[in-house]
């Protein structure tokens, strides 16, 4: 049997080692309490990506990761195969452990502490197979660059961080506000998540002293990039107030994953990301790039 779960370290003082000790919730969940003096060894599956010439491949592994000792509470899901797999899958099982923990935590405030994991766990029966489908929630995309000599690899890394310091240091200084929100989305795997995360980033510049984030953009992007094209017809091809409805939406109806075959969606997360992409180049004094031509310059494009 293969499960989904999450460690998190207890707020109390450590009083006595042993466990687990359990409480059923549903059919499929445990929640347990596992005080040790000696620490807890984690195996996990992973996938590791290698790239080559010819493309992507994906070979199967197992990492271990060691917890201090402690007193930790354990929330596990038995993982059932349905036709949720593999698109929604981890998404799914990352939602249950976010209500589980909400329940817990708001009938016992100030309960649970850092989280110290949150994945698959591996046991004897675990197949490689089944784990290796559903690894990474929701649907992922992943890029696979040209090849590039290191030297050279090494000297465009170096360039475009002296490029950061030509900006002015308010600029700087919320480019690192900024910059924490925009990695949390290139990160997630959850394209809702990406969703919200790269528009927070938004928020923080350039919309940073008001509420109107698509005429912010707008006019950003007219004053640096667009001169020739004005705000409002920027705004309408880019599709930022779609992407703000849209996002209002998800956060509104508590949307976790986005249907599957949505072309509407996927549309719009690529916008965001190219309009993030050049915004947060044009914070850090950077040339903003052409990602948002194909939308801005396309004799094709619809809105």
């Amino acid at each position: 049997m293969q499960a989904y779960l999450a460690i998190y370290q207890i707020n109390i003082p450590q009083s006595y080692e042993g466990g687990p000790f359990t409480i059923s919730y549903k059919d499929d969940s445990d929640v347990s309490v596992i005080s040790t003096n000696q620490g807890l060894a984690l195996e996990y599956p992973t996938t590791i990506r290698q790239f080559s010439a010819d493309g992507i491949s994906h070979v199967m592994a197992h990492h271990t990761t060691f917890i201090p000792p402690g007193l930790y509470l354990a929330i596990t899901i038995v993982m059932k195969f349905n036709n949720l797999w593999p698109n929604k899958g981890r998404t799914v099982l990352a939602v249950e452990i976010s209500k589980i923990a909400a329940a817990i935590e708001i009938s016992n405030p100030g309960l649970l502490g850092k989280k110290e994991y949150e994945g698959f766990s591996v046991s004897q029966d675990n197949t490689a197979g089944h784990v290796s489908y559903i690894e990474e929630e929701g649907p992922m995309e992943v890029n696979s660059l040209e090849m590039r000599n290191i030297d050279i690899l090494m000297s465009e890394i170096g360039n475009s961080l002296s490029e950061s310091k030509q900006a002015s240091q308010e600029n700087l200084e919320r480019f690192g506000l900024a910059s924490r929100w925009f990695r949390r989305g290139c990160e997630s795997m959850n394209p809702i998540d990406k969703l919200l995360y790269w528009y927070i980033t938004l928020e923080v510049f350039p919309a940073e002293n008001t509420t109107r984030v698509p005429e912010s953009v707008s006019e950003l992007l007219n004053k640096e990039v667009y001169p020739d094209i004005s705000p409002k017809r920027i705004k309408e091809l880019i599709g930022i107030g779609r992407i703000a409805g849209m996002r209002a939406d998800v956060v509104h109806s508590g949307q976790a994953f986005p249907d599957i075959g949505n072309a509407e969606f996927d549309k719009r997360l690529d916008q965001l990301k190219d309009i993030v992409y050049v915004c947060m180049r044009i914070l850090s004094g950077r040339p903003p790039g052409n990602e948002l031509d194909r939308w801005i310059r396309s004799d094709s494009q619809l809105d």
